[in-house]
């Protein structure tokens, strides 16, 4: 496939109105203040939300940051679903154990 140099990236962006840049800006400030609620409050599925958003609006202007955003977003996606999976397998595990001692 083709690839794409740093360099070619930081061209484009130089090539970006400022306006634009100072929109992604505002949104990042917003998406991060709303990140910080949701941590607080423990919903999941905003802050998967919240953390793929961050990511996009960091982009290739700070790419650690970005990647930390990305990694995030995954940890509570396989942690919801996890939790979800373990708590469907009690239930039915829970199904069978009563269906069981009834017999």
């Amino acid at each position: 496939g083709a690839t794409l140099d740093l360099a070619t990236v930081w061209t484009h962006l130089g090539s970006v109105p400022l306006d634009t840049i100072s929109c992604l800006r505002k949104a990042h400030a917003l998406f991060e203040e709303a990140h910080q609620i949701s941590r607080q409050l423990g919903v999941a599925s905003l802050t998967q939300s919240l953390c793929s958003n961050l990511a996009l609006t960091t982009g290739v202007m700070d790419a650690p940051l970005a990647s930390y955003y990305l990694a995030q977003s995954m940890g509570v996606s396989i942690r919801h679903q996890m939790a979800s999976s373990v708590q469907f397998k009690l239930h039915k595990a829970g199904g069978v154990l009563v269906d069981a001692m009834s017999s």
